[in-house]
């Protein structure tokens, strides 16, 4: 014939099951802090990789002849002057000119 169960039967149930769910929590808490640390790698390379995209495209915003460094401003200059009439090397004809020598 089986005993009857005790208190302390009952708390010895709990301890052990606490037991258990202290470990199974150790393992998801250590495998969730190996993804947050794959995570930020990855932001941090994504924030690398994107500053050396705006850096190589920098040259590509100067005008020629700008030397590095100055901020570029030929799109205002553009504007003003076709909305004052100076033709520009940006029409394809004075660019013919321009490489022929016949401004």
């Amino acid at each position: 014939m089986t005993g009857r169960p005790t208190a302390a039967g009952a708390y010895q149930m709990i301890a052990a099951h606490e037991v258990l769910c202290a470990e199974r929590y150790r393992g998801l808490n250590e495998k969730l802090t190996l993804v947050l640390g794959a995570l930020a790698s990855m932001v941090l390379a994504l924030l690398g990789w994107a500053l050396v995209q705006l850096y190589a495209l920098q040259p590509m915003r100067l005008a020629p002849g700008d030397p590095p460094g100055r901020a570029p401003q030929a799109a205002g200059l553009d504007l003003c002057q076709a909305s004052a009439g100076v033709r520009t090397a940006s029409d394809p004809a004075d660019r013919a000119r321009a490489l022929t020598g016949r401004l």
